[in-house]
């Protein structure tokens, strides 16, 4: 078979396969211009802003606390957020209608003496929910930074300043 047939045969086989069908929602927190994401405070658990929703809402619900409700299923979940000079930090992906943590994050560290010293944590897990359930993104830090502790704002280019962010593939 030449090789041109074998990537149209490929082509046509993605083009057609049913993970392209699924149905994704993206969640975050986007400020105004040169706004900062907010003051990281020193070791407990702060659920993370997401006001924003683009995509699908038919499985997933923002929920006006910064929170989001996912119905009954199977979910690839993937987020990040973002801290600035916080030093030590951990993200976790938190079943708010059970109190528990479902997931564990990266932990990283932001200097808090750097020049500029902005690092993302990030959460990425495949979970199966049996029933409806509220979750959030919630992030500690080691210490506390007024103002831009939770991410630095976009002061260069005018644009919006995106903070916290979770991507939701419903597969089942």
């Amino acid at each position: 078979m030449s090789f041109l047939k074998k990537l149209n045969r490929l082509y046509t086989n993605l083009r057609f396969h049913p993970v392209l069908n699924e149905s994704v929602t993206v969640l975050r927190d986007k400020k105004g211009n040169d706004a900062a994401g907010g003051s990281s405070t020193t070791g407990s658990f702060l659920v993370r802003d997401l006001n924003e929703q683009l995509g699908d809402t038919s499985f997933c619900t923002l929920n006006g606390d910064s929170t989001f409700t996912l119905k009954k299923g199977v979910y690839d979940i993937t987020g990040s957020v973002p801290s600035f000079r916080s030093g030590a930090n951990v993200m976790v992906l938190y079943d708010e209608t059970n109190t528990a943590i479902l997931h564990h994050g990266t932990q990283d560290f932001s200097s808090n003496s750097a020049a500029y010293a902005g690092i993302r944590n990030n959460v990425n897990v495949v979970i199966t929910l049996l029933t409806t359930t509220k979750l959030a993104l919630r992030a500690r830090s080691n210490d506390a930074k007024s103002g831009d502790g939770l991410g630095y704002g976009n002061i260069c280019f005018g644009d919006a300043s995106i903070f916290s962010q979770v991507s939701i593939r419903k597969l089942k």
